[in-house]
């Protein structure tokens, strides 16, 4: 059995795509993963299953939330073992050991291209950090800045 851990992006946000947990929990288990369990009301969520592809994780989850939930959302689905080399790969560690409230992590489904990284930057930034207030820089301005490539 692997362990997977799924970020759904853009629920439980005022009344917009609204899932209870213990709902969300139930369709794991109805679709054939096993001791799902829920962070909070997010919507991360870490369950064990059999091997396959985050891809086909993605899918399978995605389509289930539209079936059985009502809600259509992108899921970002990683393994154990890969969560655990994204935080590795970490390249700020004292911001994030220093300041962890700041530091602010984005899933996507592929690399952004250089240009679309050089967006986010914007020409006044340092080359590892997009380093914008929170409330400026929000998932849709990142989505958006990095689509453009």
């Amino acid at each position: 059995m692997t362990t997977y851990i799924a970020v759904l992006r853009a629920i439980n946000l005022g009344s917009h795509n609204r899932i209870a947990m213990a709902d969300l929990r139930a369709m794991l288990e109805e679709i054939g993963f096993e001791e799902p369990r829920t962070i909070v009301v997010s919507g991360n969520v870490v369950f064990r299953g059999a091997s396959a592809s985050s891809e086909k994780v993605e899918a399978l989850l995605e389509a289930a939330s539209a079936k059985h939930l009502g809600v259509t959302t992108d899921y970002f689905v990683r393994t154990a073992k890969e969560w655990q080399a994204i935080i590795a790969a970490n390249p700020f560690h004292a911001e994030a050991k220093s300041d962890p409230s700041r530091l602010v992590m984005m899933c996507l489904r592929d690399a952004p291209a250089p240009a679309a990284v050089k967006a986010l930057q914007g020409p006044s930034r340092a080359a590892r950090s997009c380093r914008q207030p929170a409330s400026v820089l929000t998932s849709s301005i990142l989505t958006a800045r990095a689509d453009r490539s």
